[in-house]
């Protein structure tokens, strides 16, 4: 090697060194970019695995929370593809199946055991939802769509509750899925309006899935700020 050759590269590794010395004297504002590049995304883990068994998704509904109503296909759509798509279960069953069996059971004041639903469709366990709110804007000046659901997993052939498991407090897992604000123009018309109610169906089979699976759970240092 010639001794140019030598003398080029220890000035290539003095300037590396005097840059990364320059942003701490700098301050963080050098040096947080830098360490949020090397560092991995932060993951969420699954508040609960499930068993890879014939599964359907419930959304339970009646008090017309959700509507038009299609969009309750559409939560139950999102969660079952995107269990399918991150392979935490093999096979899922239509949810219209069990909506449709669910109405052709329920009385007035008696509604068919959740179990009984799955069961009838042919599932082994049901993810079973319950809304609680659903709107496409908080009050009349904060225009961020929001939801509010509670749920359960439910094991049809042994007629139990998966999750929440026993030993946890609650018998319900509560959901709430807020969304970023929105213009108000959305909100000028009918059109645009229900697609923002679709985006917040989206968002919350999405939410709800997400609670199955190991997931990013955000850009790492988007909320930082310079030391």
């Amino acid at each position: 090697m010639s001794l140019q050759r030598v003398i080029t590269d220890k000035r290539i590794v003095f300037t590396i060194l005097l840059l990364g010395v320059s942003g701490i004297v700098a301050g963080c504002n050098i040096v947080t970019p830098l360490a949020i590049i090397l560092a991995p995304e932060p993951t969420t883990d699954a508040v609960y695995e499930l068993q890879d068994r014939p599964t359907v998704v419930f959304v339970d509904d009646r008090r017309s929370l959700v509507s038009p109503s299609a969009l309750r296909g559409l939560i139950a759509d999102r969660v079952s593809q995107d269990l399918m798509t991150q392979e935490v279960v093999t096979t899922t069953i239509n949810p219209r199946d069990a909506v449709a069996v669910a109405r052709q059971n329920d009385d007035f004041d008696t509604f068919m055991p959740i179990a009984e639903i799955g069961k009838a469709v042919g599932a082994e366990q049901v993810i079973y939802i319950e809304m609680l709110d659903f709107r496409e804007q908080v009050d009349q000046v904060t225009y961020r769509p929001h939801a509010r659901c509670q749920l359960r997993v439910i094991d049809v052939v042994n007629r139990v509750r998966l999750y929440p498991t026993p030993d946890m407090p609650d018998d319900f897992h509560v959901l709430d899925v807020m969304m970023g604000n929105v213009a108000p123009e959305a909100y000028r018309s009918r059109a645009t309006l229900n697609e923002v109610a679709r985006s917040l169906a989206e968002e919350t089979g999405s939410r709800i899935a997400k609670l199955f699976y190991k997931h990013n759970s955000g850009k790492l240092g988007t909320n930082l700020e310079g030391g």
